[in-house]
This record gives structure tokens, C-alpha cells and sequence, in this order.
């Protein structure tokens, strides 16, 4: 079945972007990409089962440290093949070592006013549903 998910490269994956992508595209086939920017708000809507938590304020820095880049891939069945691809938890340490998260992301580490914060590089959509709520999210603000 041919479906469609998203991916952003978060701000410790900026600076190996192009190497993150080229990976991607050896794997997948990207329909769409741009550079975005985070804002206050966009955190807020993006992580809000995270909003009012103790860690909060280090998502929210972090998020905002550089400009991301959002992709849209297709396939078959791509959220699945690509939660895998890029590792299926959050600590990239704990990712199987051919992940994207394993190989770019920085693991535990502390945001620019020394917060700490597990930094993994990409993030990926876990299911159909979290796709459509992400895919409203950035047709909403206009970023797609």
C-alpha cells in the first residue's frame, strides 16, 4: 500500500543535512522538502503532550538552536519502513547502529543556556494518524 509520511532534520542534524538526505533519498522517494523555522507556538502544537513538563523548556530551545528541514516521502509502506530507518527510539545511543538517529544524532547533551536534552537528529511518524495530525499542523501554519 503506497502512503505518504513526513520527517524533519532537527537542529543537531542541521549541520549534516545533506548527508541525512542523501541517505533518505537512496531509500526513499522524497515528493517534497523545505527549510522552516520553530517558533513558540509550532513547538507547542508539535509536542503537546509535552507542554507543562519539566523537560519542556529544553524542547523548546532546542527546537529553535538552527532552522529545520521538513521532508514528505512516499511508499509502500513507508511510516513503518522509515520509523525504522531512522531508529525506533528516542536516545539515539539505544538505536540500532544502522539508524539515522544512531549515526547523526548527538544523544544526551545540553541546549545553548544548559539545559539537557536528548538531541536525535530526525524525527519520524510513528503512525497513520500521527501523520495526518502533523500534516494538518504544517498545512495549517503554511509551511506545506
Amino acid at each position: 500500500m503506497i502512503e505518504e509520511t513526513l520527517f524533519i532534520i532537527k537542529p543537531d542534524g542541521w549541520n549534516e543535512r545533506v548527508q541525512i538526505m542523501t541517505e533518505i533519498s537512496k531509500r526513499f522517494d522524497i515528493t517534497h522538502t523545505l527549510i522552516f523555522e520553530f517558533n513558540s507556538k509550532l513547538i507547542a502544537q508539535f509536542y503537546p503532550t509535552d507542554v507543562g513538563k519539566l523537560y519542556y523548556p529544553a524542547i523548546e530551545e532546542y527546537m529553535i538552536e538552527t532552522p529545520c528541514e521538513l521532508g514528505v516521502i512516499k511508499g509502500s509502506s513507508v511510516i513503518d519502513r522509515f520509523f525504522e530507518f531512522v531508529g525506533k527510539l528516542s536516545d539515539p545511543k539505544a538505536c540500532e547502529p544502522d539508524t539515522l538517529r544512531y549515526r547523526y544524532g548527538k544523544g544526551l547533551s545540553t541546549t545553548t543556556s544548559g539545559l539537557y536534552i536528548v538531541k536525535n537528529a530526525v524525527h519520524r511518524v510513528k503512525s497513520k494518524e500521527e501523520y495526518a495530525y502533523e500534516l494538518e499542523l504544517f498545512s495549517s501554519q503554511g509551511i506545506l
